[in-house]
């Protein structure tokens, strides 16, 4: 077994930076997605607020109408910044795991390699003591 082949053999056992970024892309798009359904249900509860306000108009006041509607539009907001807030520090927290994961790996490969790197050049004493 040659260097060359050693370590075509052990990069072969690693994850490739695309597998990597896909990985990456994937968290992130599901990032997004969860971003944009919480916005979605944000919106949707400002609209059901506002709707059954004003379905109740005769029973309130113009006034407390719309404070009431400028608190459903207040809640709404918290809300989704509260959500948006769940999602980057999710996001954070993947990326964080998987900057320790290739970094992990780097090392793995770096031992590895350093194994190879041994084992070869003792074959190739051995070699020359022969």
């Amino acid at each position: 077994m040659t260097l060359s082949h050693s370590i075509t053999s052990l990069m072969s056992l690693s994850p490739s930076s695309r597998e990597i970024n896909l990985a990456s892309s994937s968290i992130l798009d599901q990032s997004v997605a969860a971003l944009e359904f919480h916005h979605l249900i944000s919106s949707f509860y400002s609209e059901i607020s506002s709707h059954l306000i004003s379905s109740s108009s005769d029973l309130i006041s113009s006034q407390k109408r719309r404070r009431l509607e400028e608190k459903a539009r207040i809640d709404g907001r918290m809300k989704l910044r509260q959500h948006a807030r769940l999602a980057v520090m999710k996001g954070e927290e993947d990326e964080e795991e998987e900057e320790e994961a290739r970094s992990d790996c780097k090392y793995e490969h770096l031992l590895s390699f350093r194994v190879v790197l041994d084992y070869c050049l003792t074959v190739e004493k051995i070699k020359t003591f022969a």
